[in-house]
């Protein structure tokens, strides 16, 4: 009786670890989901808050110069007209407000190839030589990535 009764509170036991070990997993499940929505809904206030406060696109023949921008990103192709005189900034507002955080992606420039998200964000687009066109290609930061740059 007592070898009976051992082995039947040892399966008791194992039950209770197995249970409190899928208990763990479903919570640790639902909290990794939370926090991707989360993140989801964060990213779509900062989207929103980007396009909202992203100056209008100046019209081709305002008589100023220009920064033609095309955008290669990792789904599809976007482009812009900048002022030359604005700051990069506004060019990363811009891609904020599509959807690509400078947090998530780097801006790169063909020839010399650089990352302009490095770049001093008061410098403006005629300064790093982006008038009177540029394409520049948006590359996923993998994390843990490091910086060989």
């Amino acid at each position: 009786q007592w070898y009976q009764r051992r082995v039947s509170s040892g399966i008791n036991a194992e039950q209770a670890v197995v249970s409190t070990q899928s208990t763990w997993v479903e919570a640790k499940r639902r909290s990794e989901i939370e926090a991707k929505e989360a993140a989801e809904a964060k990213a779509a206030v900062e989207q929103s808050e980007a396009a909202s406060t992203l100056p209008a696109e100046p019209a081709a023949d305002c008589g100023k110069t220009l920064a033609n921008i095309r955008f290669r990103t990792p789904t599809s192709t976007l482009a812009r007209r900048f002022l030359g005189s604005s700051p990069l900034s506004v060019l990363l507002l811009y891609l904020r407000s599509e959807g690509f955080r400078p947090e998530e992606y780097k801006v790169l420039s063909s020839f010399p190839r650089r990352d302009l998200t490095k770049l001093d964000h008061t410098s403006t687009l005629e300064a790093l030589k982006l008038c009177p066109q540029e394409t520049l290609t948006l590359e996923a930061i993998h994390q843990g990535e490091s910086d060989s740059e």
